[in-house]
């Protein structure tokens, strides 16, 4: 394909990611992808006239507008006092989600 080298992620719910074009790919196939993990670099392969990155969002297998899904988690502001009564209640849900999730083994997937 003209992709290049390709990364997929599959994140649950009939929703994944495509990352191409890239120089390098950091992750293996079936690999676990944590938040913020880099997958790959930035390159030129396949049929790319230059060096960026190609991005692609979908909803069982229909492309979605990335700038739609950015937005739609856009997060608030919080004063000091609600940001550590937040922290606080975020680290004991995902104390609740990590014991979750290693019961359900529903996680992200390289492809």
């Amino acid at each position: 394909n003209g992709y290049g080298n390709v990364v997929q992620l599959r994140h649950g719910n009939d929703r994944e990611t495509l990352y191409a074009h890239l120089s390098r790919i950091d992750v293996r196939k079936g690999q676990r992808i944590e938040q913020g993990q880099r997958v790959g670099a930035v390159g030129s392969t396949g049929w790319s006239t230059g060096p960026h990155l190609h991005f692609e969002f979908r909803v069982k297998g229909e492309h979605q507008d990335p700038l739609v899904m950015a937005k739609s988690s856009e997060s608030l502001a919080l004063d000091t006092a609600s940001r550590a009564r937040f922290n606080e209640t975020a680290r004991a849900m995902q104390a609740t989600l990590d014991v979750a999730e290693t019961l359900s083994g529903r996680h992200a997937r390289a492809e």
